[in-house]
């Protein structure tokens, strides 16, 4: 989506200033969409290839005795293939009218996003059958899943708070607790060591510092070192199984290839 930010947008004359007219903003998008266009080809046809793989496998497990998975290599490669066809369809019908308009420009700008991730992750899949590089992934995404319960724990203690403190300081410090939406992004930074107790003052300056610094500490010392706790236990966990569970990826990674030589 380089070719269509805001700044290849931008009309420009020859002397620099910036002219805004829709004409030619519209030809430079028209420009800017033939460069895609050219290089788009070689897009869709690496992404049919990876569609293919996986209409192969499929015509293959009708026929065959014993069926080869669909392991997590097949299933992103196809999630990929099929992501950047739409990705490369959709920017070729689109009309350059309609990326005039920021919204419709920022929903393709996310969809381009989400398809850029979901090849990024494709890519690290095949580093599980890297021993070094396998053994630090799996350690990743072991630490990411024991982290989404505490991140539960950490969102409803945060509720909590904010509930409190906009109940009773939302009138006294309105640009600090005037809603929970603004009061939750405040004890958000306190919980991580970013505060200050500027504006706090008055006569329910002394309840709201008392009741900050007991907020602080349970985010930033009691909840902080919980976490700190749970990513040392997977650590330590991963490192004595990791090698094992890079075995198991190697395995069901060559397992697509023994099954069909088998059979």
């Amino acid at each position: 989506m380089i070719l269509f930010s805001d700044k290849n947008l931008d009309a420009e004359v020859e002397d620099g200033s910036v002219v805004d007219e829709t004409a030619i903003k519209l030809k430079n998008l028209i420009e800017s969409i033939s460069k895609y266009i050219n290089w788009s080809f070689m897009a869709l046809f690496f992404s049919c290839s990876l569609l293919l793989q996986f209409f192969f496998k499929t015509v293959f497990n009708v026929f065959a005795s014993k069926k080869i998975p669909y392991d997590k290599w097949t299933i992103m490669d196809t999630l990929c293939g099929s992501l950047n066809i739409i990705a490369v369809v959709a920017l070729r019908e689109v009309k350059p009218e309609t990326l005039l308009e920021t919204l419709n420009k920022e929903i393709l700008d996310y969809f381009m996003i989400f398809v850029l991730c979901i090849c990024y992750l494709r890519f690290f899949t095949y580093f599980l059958v890297m021993r070094n590089l396998a053994k630090l992934l799996l350690i990743l995404v072991a630490m990411l899943k024991d982290t989404i319960a505490f991140l539960f724990i950490l969102a409803s203690f945060i509720v909590i708070m904010s509930s409190i403190f906009t109940t009773l300081y939302q009138n006294s410090y309105p640009d600090l607790f005037g809603n929970l939406v603004i009061t939750a992004r405040f004890l958000y930074d306190a919980a991580i060591g970013q505060y200050a107790y500027d504006g706090i003052e008055g006569d329910r300056a002394v309840s709201c510092s008392i009741l900050l610094t007991f907020h602080t500490f349970m985010g930033n010392v009691f909840l902080l070192n919980y976490l700190i706790a749970i990513l040392s236990t997977t650590y330590e966990t991963l490192s004595q199984s990791g090698i094992f569970m890079y075995k198991v990826n190697v395995y069901q990674y060559c397992e697509r290839y023994i099954t069909a030589f088998n059979d």
